[in-house]
């Protein structure tokens, strides 16, 4: 099993994602703890989001955006509908 690490990742003014009542747009960061975090964001989001990191971007904290986390069991399921 690999080791975990940490994410963040961003999305494009054109992307809008609503999950369970939780919207995910421009305005918010997810961060992501897993083997392989890009996968989960990949099986969560598709290819709809902008850019990933390694610690809470700049931009976000500048303006107080939320960093939420995605969990990998709701990854998986997602993924598996």
């Amino acid at each position: 099993m690999s080791a975990e690490r940490t994410m963040f990742f961003s999305f494009g003014y054109d992307h809008h994602h609503e999950i369970n009542g939780r919207v995910f747009g421009h305005d918010t960061v997810v961060k992501i703890t897993a083997p392989d975090p890009r996968a989960v964001m990949f099986a969560v989001f598709g290819r709809e989001w902008c850019t990933s990191y390694n610690e809470v971007p700049n931009f976000a904290r500048a303006k107080g955006y939320p960093v939420v986390r995605v969990a990998i069991e709701f990854a998986d399921a997602e993924s598996s509908s």
